[in-house]
């Protein structure tokens, strides 16, 4: 048997157990299923089964909300040709021998995962092909064995015949049916002189190993749910047998004692089929769960597919699978469909891409897309990933990488960092904490193979690969901090600021802005007063820009080493300056009095004060005419040849004033 797929539901009350290989699901009751064993089977009041709902001829399953709705993949087609499939797969096997040197059976991961059947298929339908061999052989030597006695038993083989001819039958029939394989006869003109019995048998064995003997590689290779070609080219007739159905489970609060027998703690009910958008040209092909469902389309047309979302209705509060309806964009075909814990963020891997969507009602906001790339080789596709307190973990088939996700100046932004990979250069024991050289976190060798992330463990990530759990350490500063940040402990992320040495302190002051917390990175140890100012007036903290007007001064603001805005041939060959960019932002925001005083202190600054002094004054007549023509006055009295712009102010404009 193979080991099914836990897929707990989001309200915590049921466990589903899917069985892709098999094609089945079942679904339990967590309370039920974690009682006692007297109490559930008559010991207590309530006697509870834990089984509550199941089914077959399944392709795919997903929980939708947290109203325990889930929907399922109805592929009754496909599990007709994955059957067949096997039962050939099974005879090739059996064909080859035992020294295994019979023509190979070319199966790909994702065929495995989408079209193998149990083991216990696979034996029965070996059994049946060297059971029918046996019964061939043994017909031959009962007929050589007649032919040499001269018919003295005549009687005696023709109730022999007979009889093993209906067990034949009967055996056959009864595991065809137990297969759903019902295959046809063949029929000939001429049968050579054999029985009915010689000729039956002697036809179901070409059939078996037709599919040996054939070099389709259709035939030779499973083929995948979503390519196979004879799905693609008949919309009409089997693709019909696919849809997404859902299914709500309903809590049964009867007493079971009562009724004298044991019920489920849940019943399933049927909502009906989606209606899926475009039709039938959308070939249902997989399902993704979570608040809100996705469903994947592919066709032979179009080999790289799409996939949509469907949501209830606005204002919708029934039970109905038409009440759900596509909304948001149409997305490439997704490898996994991954949500947070609030249901608010919603990543889409593609293979090495992964694209983040915000929930804002019923709408999606894309946020923006990130490549898991890794510098030294291909890393492949993204083999799963998980949300933990706002950071993103994504795993490739040997390596894991984090992904921050951002928000400042109502700019979404997102930063990849890979923690740990198999082909990473071992370089020695980890530093302590005290010693890390650079602000960027190394990359970490461990034996990662298939890993899949657990959770957080003592400041650890705990990740589940093929040889066993293993821990990626999160020690470096960046990675601590980004994780506290995003889970929302500011107080604790701060504490970590002060394991970063000086010198990073203005990377770790972007790093902490990215991360929609601009505040706190105007508070890193040893930021300069160019990235405060900065922030101030990016973000728009006016207190923040005040005090450092009052603590520096016009002499500090000119001591920042910042680019010129304003256009050289306006104001001379130097151009605008910090202090006039604060002086108008203080101003905008109806700090007069302290752009005044700005203006006044630029007058005592020599020749360069002068000019910046025009320009904030010139900025005050729109407030204060009188004040501000005082100060325009003072700035271009006395100048010299070498300031135009002063001369022709001071001759025409303030002349005419006067």
């Amino acid at each position: 048997r193979s080991a099914p797929i836990f897929m707990p539901s989001p309200s915590g009350l049921f466990l589903c157990l899917l069985w892709p290989m098999e094609f089945r699901y079942e679904i339990f009751h967590t309370a039920s299923l974690l009682s006692k064993v007297g109490t559930r089977s008559g010991g207590g009041s309530t006697q509870r089964s834990p089984v509550v709902s199941s089914g077959d001829s399944v392709a795919d399953f997903g929980w939708i909300g947290d109203d325990d709705v889930y929907a399922v993949l109805r592929a009754a087609d496909f599990v007709e040709q994955a059957t067949a499939f096997m039962v050939t797969a099974a005879s090739m096997e059996g064909a080859s021998g035992d020294d295994g040197t019979g023509p190979p059976i070319r199966v790909s991961v994702k065929s495995v995962a989408n079209l193998a059947q149990s083991v216990t298929k696979s034996a029965t339908s070996a059994t049946f092909a060297v059971t029918k061999s046996a019964t061939s052989a043994t017909i031959a030597v009962t007929k050589s064995a007649t032919t040499a006695t001269l018919g003295l038993a005549s009687g005696t083989l023709a109730a022999t015949k007979s009889a093993t001819k209906a067990a034949v039958n009967t055996t056959k029939k009864g595991m065809k049916r137990s297969m759903g394989l019902f295959g046809k006869k063949k029929k000939k003109a001429d049968d050579g002189g054999l029985s009915s019995m010689e000729a039956e048998s002697q036809a179901e064995t070409e059939d078996m190993s037709e599919a040996a003997e054939s070099n389709d590689p259709t035939t030779m290779a499973p083929i995948p749910i979503d390519m196979d070609p004879s799905n693609q080219n008949r919309l009409g007739g089997n693709t019909k047998k696919r849809s997404i159905e859902l299914r709500k489970l309903d809590l049964v609060e009867s007493n079971a004692s009562a009724l004298g027998a044991s019920i489920a703690a849940a019943t399933s009910s049927s909502m009906g089929d989606v209606v899926l958008r475009g039709g039938n040209r959308n070939i249902p092909t997989a399902v993704f769960g979570g608040p809100v469902l996705c469903v994947g389309s592919r066709t032979e047309e179009d080999p790289e597919g799409s996939a949509h979302f469907y949501a209830k209705k606005t204002g919708s509060n029934g039970d109905r699978a038409d009440e759900y309806v596509s909304t948001g964009p149409t997305l490439p075909y997704p490898d996994l469909v991954v949500w947070d814990d609030d249901g608010s963020l919603c990543a889409v891997t593609v293979s090495d891409r992964v694209a983040i969507y915000a929930l804002d009602g019923s709408a999606f906001v894309l946020l923006g897309t990130v490549r898991i790339t890794n510098p030294s080789n291909n890393i492949g596709p993204i083999y799963s990933a998980k949300f933990l307190h706002g950071v993103l973990y994504c795993c490739s088939s040997g390596s894991v990488h984090c992904v921050f996700i951002g928000e400042s100046a109502d700019v979404t932004r997102l930063e990849c960092y890979e923690l740990a990979s198999i082909d990473a250069e071992v370089a020695g024991p980890i530093a302590p904490l005290q010693q890390y050289k650079s602000f960027m976190p190394p990359k970490l060798p461990l034996p990662l193979v298939l890993p899949s992330v657990l959770g957080y463990q003592s400041g650890s990530l705990v990740v589940s690969t093929v040889r066993g759990l293993h821990a990626v350490p999160l020690t470096h500063p960046l990675l601590r901090i980004g994780a506290l940040l995003s889970a929302g402990q500011t107080d604790a992320a701060q504490k970590w600021f002060d394991a970063v040495p000086t010198y990073e302190c203005e990377a770790l002051s972007g790093f902490v802005e990215r991360r929609g917390f601009p505040d706190l990175a105007m508070t890193v140890k040893g930021v300069s007063i160019e990235r405060v100012v900065d922030l101030s007036m990016r973000h728009g903290y006016i207190g923040q820009l005040e005090e450092i007007v009052e603590t520096y001064g016009v002499r500090g603001l000119r001591s920042i080493d910042a680019g010129r805005g304003l256009s050289p041939s306006l104001f001379g060959e130097h151009g605008g300056s910090v202090v006039v960019s604060v002086a108008a932002y203080l101003l905008a925001h109806g700090r007069v009095e302290l752009a005044r005083r700005m203006a006044t202190e630029c007058l005592r600054s020599g020749e360069e004060g002068r000019r910046e002094a025009l320009l904030v004054a010139s900025l005050l007549l729109s407030v204060d005419e009188h004040d501000a023509s005082r100060l325009v006055a003072r700035a271009v009295e006395d100048v010299g040849m070498d300031w135009p712009v002063a001369q022709f102010i001071r001759h025409y404009v303030l002349s005419e004033r006067t």
